[in-house]
């Protein structure tokens, strides 16, 4: 046929995820592949499966292929599957481990932890007088003003510095914070026009205003994507975590400074930055990541950049790590402890997950790994 319906293309893209397509439907379907090599608008596409339901049956063609043999997989096959995928799945969840395993859908169904609701948009603001402000319960506005600058909330949740007046002899001494808890993320615009993304468990002290100063000095802990105003005149430096220091001009770059992980990432998107501490300075170059070790040792590497901005696009992204790496971020978004029981298989995983999902997508996927959760309250018992 020429013009594919949505509704009959859907039924292919279900019978093809199955494995249930007859020859002349694998036919049909390939046809409306080839003439139709990128991905398809979604809008157009009714949905009457459940996430879950469309998710297991993705992940049981792709677990299959594997369990057949298949170790290297054509360019076509690979995007067949993406795209029946898309057809089905809007919500942009994905998971691929390289372990052979025997774990059936049955088995998942069977061991469904109960749920939890993934972060929003929340934070604490502390002005220079102390006072200090839950975000997500205060209303759109003005919320106070110091140092020259007036203090607003917008309406999509950002907190927004607007310089007024300059009375240079105060802005130096009016130190603000903003804190993200777990489960909480923020983004805050800063009086010289930075704009900055605060992930969970963050935090960042600045100025409210940098009037009369040599340098833009702000303090960061956690993780937070920057993209700084240029000012040739006044460089924009990060102390982070008290261990070491990023000079920029102008420029978009992640740090990730969590206490519970083992390095300091620094990553590079655009522009230059050089990373300093009492052993090392180094200038990095777009697509570099800088790695500050616990002995104080800084290494470059090249990387994708998109691995570690992705929670700043709303996406969990995981290249090649290990469980508990994953279960830390896991800890941070869903605001829960987590308890390991046994002996945790060492295994690496690539994958994602939207981060508007709730805790049970993510968990049921990776129970396919003989991986088993329980929830206990606001912990998450892991075991084998």
């Amino acid at each position: 046929m020429t013009k594919f319906d949505p509704i009959r293309l859907q039924e292919l893209a279900n019978k093809y995820l199955n494995g249930s397509l007859n020859p002349a439907e694998e036919l049909e379907f390939d046809q409306w592949f080839s003439s139709n090599p990128e991905k398809p608008d979604l809008s157009q596409f009714k949905v009457d499966f459940t996430e879950d339901e469309h998710r297991l049956e993705i992940l049981r063609k792709i677990k299959n292929q594997i369990a057949s043999g298949q170790k290297t997989w054509s360019l076509s096959l690979w995007k067949r599957l993406a795209i029946a995928a898309s057809i089905l799945l809007c919500l942009g969840t994905y998971f691929i481990t390289t372990n052979n395993n025997n774990k059936t859908e049955q088995d998942i169904s069977q061991n469904i932890v109960k749920d939890a609701k993934p972060g929003t948009d929340k934070a604490y603001l502390t002005l220079s007088s102390g006072k200090r402000i839950l975000l997500n319960d205060a209303l759109s506005g003005k919320l106070a003003s110091q140092a020259g600058v007036e203090i607003t909330k917008t309406a999509d949740h950002q907190l927004i510095y607007k310089v007024i007046d300059q009375p240079k002899d105060q802005a130096a001494t009016n130190f603000n914070t903003i804190e993200t808890p777990r489960g909480g993320q923020y983004q805050v615009l800063l009086p010289d026009g930075t704009h900055v993304w605060l992930n969970s468990s963050s935090s960042l002290k600045y100025p409210a205003s940098f009037a009369s100063m040599k340098t833009r000095r702000v303090e960061l802990k956690g993780e937070a994507y920057f993209e700084v105003a240029r000012d040739k005149k006044i460089p924009f430096l990060v102390r982070i975590n008290d261990r070491a220091e990023v000079l920029v001009l102008g420029t978009h770059f992640n740090i990730m400074a969590f206490d519970d992980e083992p390095v300091i990432k620094t990553t590079l998107i655009e522009g230059s930055v050089k990373i300093a501490n009492n052993n090392f300075n180094n200038l990095l170059k777009p697509g570099e990541q800088a790695e500050l070790t616990d002995a104080g040792q800084i290494v470059i590497n090249q990387v994708d950049v998109n691995e570690s901005i992705a929670w700043k696009n709303g996406q969990t992204l995981f290249v090649d790590q290990d469980l508990k790496s994953i279960m830390r971020q896991v800890s941070r978004w869903y605001d829960l402890d987590v308890e390991y029981r046994g002996v945790i298989p060492k295994r690496l995983f690539t994958g994602g997950i939207s981060r508007e999902a709730n805790l049970s997508a993510l968990l049921k996927i990776l129970e396919l790994s003989h991986i088993n959760f329980k929830m206990e309250g606001r912990k998450i018992i892991v075991s084998p």
